[in-house]
């Protein structure tokens, strides 16, 4: 995998005691691209800290070239398919 674009939000200060929840969606899959967000909450305050969504690109490593997704990999990620409003 590649990352190709990514952009985070911090939204809340953590601090070094506090206990975190990262929660992970996948909101598209493509042919060869994987778009997902990653959400860091604060569990004691149920608040958002920071978001994080990603474009990668699934990469052969020997040729250095993007690639198809492996089709079992691809149909694991529809079914984790996340609707969005």
């Amino acid at each position: 995998m590649a990352g190709v674009h990514q952009n985070i939000a911090y939204k809340r200060k953590l601090l070094a005691a506090d206990v975190i929840e990262v929660r992970t969606r996948i909101l598209e899959i493509r042919k060869k691209v994987i778009r997902f967000v990653h959400e860091m909450s604060n569990v004691q305050r149920q608040e958002i800290a920071a978001t994080c969504e990603m474009t990668a690109v699934h990469m052969d490593r020997r040729t250095r070239k993007s690639c198809p997704f492996p089709e079992a990999v691809r149909r694991a990620a529809e079914q984790r398919l996340v609707k969005q409003a």
